[in-house]
């Protein structure tokens, strides 16, 4: 199981950033949700 969220900030002069999130999961023995795999990046703007 997992997703991708997509983040955009913005600084004090309105110019935003996007920063992508990978999250992975699985359920241990007891049937909690864990976090196994999380990468952030900045997608390639190719400037």
């Amino acid at each position: 199981m997992g997703c991708i969220i997509r983040f955009f900030f913005a600084n004090g002069n309105f110019l935003v950033s996007k920063v992508d999130k990978t999250f992975g999961y699985v359920r241990d023995d007891d049937g909690a949700l864990r976090i196994v795999l999380h990468h952030s990046f900045t997608p390639f703007s190719g400037n």
